[in-house]
């Protein structure tokens, strides 16, 4: 019995960590979204680290498709224009969307994982915790199609230096769509394996 006790109460911990863990990546990516209209260079900003000291550092070419960096791929004269075309508005303008519209479905998606592991924690009932769930994972399966959104909206704000004119441009990851669609299904298929289950649990109850 003690054991049981012990167990729920780790449970009930890691239950409320991961809740808090979700809401912190939440206001991440909320505050991530704005960052290109201040810099659109700020959306590559990494942190690097060694013994005696830390240093963040900006990278615009990693704002670029990958295929794109391949050797040879765009000439020197259209790569050399990229912190130039970067600060334009009308990228800056492009940038945000493509933020946007990759951060809104993930803001409801780790919202929704947050409130699911609070309701675990707070012994909410299964229709409650599953409710949760179930927008967690619509909001995994619209993340999955905004993020090619994103990508082409974030290629047109560079056309000028991936096309060599302003225009657009499509940037469309086959394999991280694929991806995305097949862990999103899954996700999909666990929640109704677990309310089926449940429906027969119930089912089985009345009759005994």
């Amino acid at each position: 019995m003690e054991n049981d006790v012990n167990l729920a109460h780790r449970a009930r911990l890691f239950c409320l960590a991961m809740m808090m863990l979700f809401f912190a990546v939440a206001a991440g990516k909320l505050v991530a979204g704005f960052l290109p209209l201040a810099d659109p260079a700020l959306s590559t900003l990494k942190v690097y680290c060694r013994i005696d000291m830390c240093w963040p550092e900006t990278d615009p070419m990693r704002l670029l498709p990958p295929r794109s960096l391949q050797a040879g791929s765009l000439p020197e004269a259209q790569l050399v224009r990229l912190p130039e075309v970067i600060r334009t508005p009308r990228a800056r303008n492009l940038m945000f969307a493509a933020e946007f519209v990759r951060s809104l479905p993930g803001i409801f998606l780790f919202v929704s994982l947050a409130l699911a592991s609070r309701a675990i924690a707070a012994g909410a009932g299964f229709s409650a915790i599953m409710g949760w769930l179930r927008r967690a994972a619509i909001s995994a399966f619209v993340l999955v199609l905004a993020q090619q959104i994103a990508n082409t909206l974030r290629a047109t704000a560079l056309s000028p230096v991936l096309l060599g004119r302003e225009g657009l441009s499509v940037w469309l990851s086959g394999g991280a769509f694929l991806e995305g669609i097949l862990l999103t299904g899954a996700a999909w298929m666990s929640v109704w394996a677990l309310e089926k289950a449940r429906r027969a649990e119930i089912e089985l109850a009345e009759i005994v």
